[in-house]
C-alpha cells in the first residue's frame, strides 16, 4: 500500500479529523494484511492490520452493496481512536478506545479456527 489513508477514509471524512492526522497516515509506505471473504455484493475484510512508521490501524469491515460498516482502531504512540461506522453514521471512541475495539465482535472466525 502507498499509505493507510484509503482505509481511514472509509471510516472518517478527512475534513472531520485534525489536520495533523494527515501527516501521520501519509507517512511512508504501509503494509497491510487481512482475511477477505466475498459473496454476492458482500465483501468482508476482517482481522485487518495496516501500519506505517507512525500509525497502526486495526479493523473489522463489511462492504455490503457498496456501503461500508464496521469498527476501526487507530493507534499512534500512546494515543488511540476508535470509530464505529454503521449506516453512514460514525461514532468516535476516544476514552479506552483499545478496550472498546477489542470488545467488538469479529466478522469472520480467525483463520486458524476455520
Amino acid at each position: 500500500m502507498k499509505d493507510v489513508s484509503l482505509l481511514l477514509s472509509l471510516f472518517a471524512d478527512r475534513n472531520t479529523l485534525p489536520k495533523w492526522i494527515a501527516n501521520v497516515i501519509n507517512d511512508g509506505r504501509a503494509t497491510a494484511r487481512a482475511e477477505v471473504e466475498a459473496q454476492r455484493g458482500d465483501v468482508i475484510l476482517d482481522h485487518l492490520v495496516a501500519s506505517n512508521r507512525r500509525v497502526d490501524l486495526f479493523a473489522h469491515l463489511r462492504i455490503r452493496h457498496g456501503k461500508p460498516s464496521g469498527d476501526l482502531y487507530a493507534r499512534w504512540g500512546i494515543l488511540g481512536l476508535g470509530v464505529a461506522l454503521d449506516n453512514g453514521q460514525r461514532r468516535f471512541h476516544l476514552l479506552h478506545a483499545a478496550r472498546w475495539y477489542q470488545s467488538q465482535p469479529d466478522l469472520l472466525p480467525p483463520l486458524a479456527v476455520r
